[in-house]
């Protein structure tokens, strides 16, 4: 019963990019000690003697990424886009002629240790953030955010509870929210002609808030949820909510979740002779891994058909200088995984056109001036172009590597391109190349 789909001229880190999407339950003690923030000679940054050192001539771009812990595989892919941001703000002359200046901070893929960097990265000047990495860890630093008053830009936290997070219109993302994900994946599965649906959600916060996001989605789509079923977000008992999922015979399954409790999950529906090779088996992103099929069992066809929805890396529609600029970019001598590397790309250059459109790079006209690089007349779609455009007296309109950004909302995309995935016979993960808009 399963769908063959086309593969993806590439597939990036999966488990990576879910990790980010939601609140990925990390290990509290990942990362060790808490490194301090440094400045780093990288290929385009202005680099000083001191994290404190301020120059009035100078916009000082602090970069929370995960150096360590459980999302450190992540480091370059969204270091390098950012230097090459900033290298490419500096030959454009920078921001009305104060050069960028980054500051990297490890953010651990933990709260705690995102919350020292973040305090020394404050203290040391830095104007505005990019970062951090994941949801948790942005959740675990909002009060930090609101407290230092410095706008903060995150390309790959996307939980839907993060827009209606108390931070003064200070935190910024360039990564679609969580609920344009769920209307996505109720639109696959209406499309699929489902018509009777079991959601079983991790029983904690992300689980609450994204199974009641999708609950809400199917319903807009007309699709019935006769029931949704809590499960332990460590898999355990997964016997028991699978069981009472399958009392009312549904004909799809949703599965809320990540790697760990998904794959229980999946195991225990298999094992009850509804997996997804006879019902409809959806998932969430969480469950996007190049691993997953072989970590559910030894014969992975019995995951075939498992499918979901995830975002686009790469939407089309999107024409942008990102794309060649970055192809050229390398670390240790070797391309770098663009997972989320134009959404980092788009934070660099948005907090510098904010500080150009302000006139300043105070922090509070930064956050004031964000959304107006979305408001105006003239398409660009760089920093060069658009900066030019905003000299020339004209109002701007960024188009950025990530997105159109056709609809922005206050604070993050109002618009979300999605592809489906799915899992073959063989265990491979693959996704189609047609895109899906919300």
């Amino acid at each position: 019963m399963y769908r063959r789909r086309t593969a993806a001229a590439a597939l990036l880190a999966a488990t990576l990019l879910a990790a980010c999407s939601t609140e990925t339950r990390v290990d509290e003690g990942a990362g060790g000690t808490t490194p301090s923030s440094r400045v780093v000679d990288a290929p385009g940054t202005t680099v000083g003697t001191t994290v404190g050192t301020t120059p009035d001539d100078e916009l000082v771009l602090g970069l929370l990424v995960p150096r360590s812990g459980q999302l450190a595989e992540l480091e370059d892919a969204l270091v390098a886009p950012t230097e090459l941001a900033v290298r490419q703000i500096n030959d454009a002359g920078g921001v009305d002629g104060r050069e960028v200046r980054l500051v990297v901070a490890d953010d651990g893929s933990d709260p705690d240790v995102a919350r020292t960097s973040l305090d020394e990265l404050i203290e040391g000047g830095a104007h505005a953030v990019i970062g951090p990495a994941s949801s948790t860890t942005t959740r675990g630093i909002i009060d930090e955010i609101r407290a230092g008053g410095i706008p903060v830009c995150s390309g790959s936290a996307y939980a839907a509870d993060l827009d209606e997070a108390r931070t003064d219109g200070l935190l910024f993302r360039t990564a679609p929210p969580d609920e344009l994900q769920a209307e996505a994946l109720a639109g696959q599965i209406q499309a699929d002609g489902r018509t009777n649906v079991a959601i079983l959600t991790r029983d904690d916060s992300y689980g609450d808030i994204m199974g009641d996001l999708v609950h809400e989605a199917l319903g807009n789509a007309g699709v019935p949820v006769n029931i949704i079923v809590p499960h332990d977000p460590g898999g355990i008992g997964a016997k028991e909510s699978v069981a009472q999922a399958l009392q009312i015979s549904p004909d799809a399954v949703v599965i809320v979740g990540f790697a760990t409790d998904g794959e229980a999950v999946v195991r225990e529906l298999v094992a009850a002779g509804q997996g997804p090779t006879t019902i409809g088996v959806y998932g969430t992103d969480g469950l996007r891994n190049a691993g997953f099929a072989a970590a559910v069992d030894a014969d992975p066809s019995k995951v075939a058909g498992l499918s979901g929805v995830a975002p686009n890396p790469a939407p089309t529609g999107v024409t942008s200088p990102f794309n060649e600029a970055f192809a050229a970019v390398q670390v240790d001598g070797a391309a770098v995984d663009p997972v989320f590397s134009a959404h980092y790309w788009d934070c660099t250059n948005l907090l510098a056109l904010a500080a150009l459109q302000a006139g300043s790079t105070d922090p509070t006209a930064m956050r004031d001036a964000f959304a107006a690089s979305f408001a105006g007349d003239t398409d660009c779609n760089d920093f060069a172009t658009c900066a030019a455009a905003l000299a020339d007296g004209t109002t701007i309109h960024y188009r950025g590597a990530s997105s159109t950004f056709d609809d922005w909302d206050g604070t993050q995309p109002g618009h979300g391109a999605y592809l489906e995935w799915s899992y073959l016979p063989d265990g491979t993960l693959v996704t189609e190349t047609t895109q899906i808009d919300v």
